[in-house]
């Protein structure tokens, strides 16, 4: 009896819908709401724990405070929202707005296809976010903290880096890359805080490979080295310079 009165005492509208407790509402047709104050308004959508909401049709919303609103929808955890078509949100305060996205662990996916995670933010059709990047392309990747690509097809590993530039790429940290088609290793000092792009050192040429900070060291299977690339191609320079000063002179001297 115990069963009969939680049905009476809840909102059972929908044609052979299932309604499990007396704070809960289950509308939509074929619809089942489990837990407490959870609704399931559209036709096959299903709303369980805790005020849970499927407003989607065919939607499934579980957990606490979730969200499936986008139709064939499913929100998972605690505050999770899942708001585009066919779009999929797990973990707590994730959101896939974009249709058939997916967001997890409080990623951000508003793109469609666009997929996000552990606070991620993927805002480019197809794009793709990890760690706390941010990737605004179609097609773009980021990921590591303050990582933001907004080139399309291009991608960034590291952390505060910026790819402004098209199929452009960059490993590392503190660069900006403008150009298109275009690898950048950034090897930048820790600043301690997120800077600006336009303080970060530029590369803005097309089609070309460049190592921005740091210094680069090479060696043989020997281990015998470099430690420092550019300083060794700076002393060539120089010294090439005054050779050729050298040369000048004594041509003048012969003339």
């Amino acid at each position: 009896m115990k069963v009969a009165r939680w049905v009476l005492r809840g909102t059972t509208l929908g044609n052979r819908c299932r309604l499990l407790d007396e704070s809960t509402q289950a509308i939509g047709r074929r619809s089942t709401a489990w837990g407490w104050l959870t609704e399931a308004t559209q036709e096959g959508s299903t709303a369980w724990g805790s005020e849970s909401q499927s407003t989607g049709k065919y939607s499934t919303s579980w957990g606490q405070r979730t969200l499936a609103e986008g139709d064939n929808s499913t929100a998972w955890g605690y505050g999770s929202m899942a708001t585009g078509s066919e779009s999929t949100a797990w973990g707590n305060g994730s959101e896939a707005s974009g249709s058939d996205s997916t967001a997890f662990s409080r990623g951000v996916a508003s793109g469609t296809w666009s997929t996000a995670w552990s606070n991620g933010r993927a805002l480019g059709s197809m794009a793709t976010a990890f760690n706390d990047g941010t990737a605004e392309g179609t097609r773009s990747f980021s990921a590591g903290f303050g990582s933001n690509v907004k080139g399309h097809q291009s991608s960034a590993i590291g952390s505060h880096n910026w790819v402004l530039g098209d199929k452009s790429a960059v490993i590392g940290n503190y660069v900006r890359v403008t150009g298109a088609n275009s690898v950048a290793i950034g090897l930048g000092r820790d600043r301690g805080v997120a800077p600006l792009p336009d303080s970060l050192p530029e590369l803005a040429d097309d089609r070309t490979f460049a190592v921005l900070g740091g210094k680069m060291k090479i060696c043989n299977d020997y281990n015998n080295c470099i430690d420092d690339l550019q300083k060794e191609l700076q002393q060539m320079k120089d010294i090439n310079a005054d050779l050729l000063e050298r040369l000048e002179y004594l041509e003048q001297r012969l003339n």
